[in-house]
């Protein structure tokens, strides 16, 4: 009977943990879907690819700028999911060493993936990785409910 019940919890166990990794999981898009999404909203959306070519790093890279140019939204699809990595680290240190006195921030990392969000300063920043993608956000406050909306549209 207590071989039965211990190979019944393993198993609920394993169960349990194979749902929470697949829920936790987001879907990654590619750079040309970035692209697409992003045209259709109306962004001004412009290769910055040859820009990273000798890092040897990027596959693709796009910023996307609003109608009035007063912010940009950059994506990109990078060679591996450790290159993303490194550069969501990087990215997110860079961000902590410019926290304000008065700040608001969140950190969350789970499955394939990671987001970092810091309100300081009268700015609103937003890293994300997912898979082998990186969303970068550093915008004014007034535009955080903006980007807030294509966030979720891009599922980042």
């Amino acid at each position: 009977m207590k071989k039965a019940l211990k190979k019944f919890t393993i198993f609920t166990i394993l169960i349990c943990t194979i749902f929470v990794v697949t829920a936790c999981s987001k879907k990654v898009i590619t750079a040309n879907d970035f692209k697409k999404i992003m045209d259709s909203k109306g962004y001004e959306v412009v290769d910055v690819t040859s820009q990273f070519a000798s890092q040897g790093t990027m596959k693709k890279g796009y910023v996307a700028l609003n109608k009035n140019h007063t912010y940009q939204v950059e994506f990109f699809e990078l060679k591996d999911k450790e290159t993303a990595e490194s550069m969501f680290d990087t990215n997110k240190k860079r961000f902590e060493n410019k926290k304000g006195k008065s700040s608001v921030e969140t950190n969350v990392n789970v499955g394939n993936y990671s987001k970092y969000t810091l309100s300081s300063g009268g700015r609103f920043k937003v890293i994300t990785r997912v898979e082998n993608t990186l969303l970068y956000l550093d915008v004014d406050k007034n535009y955080k409910d903006e980007v807030g909306k294509i966030i979720d549209k891009l599922g980042y």
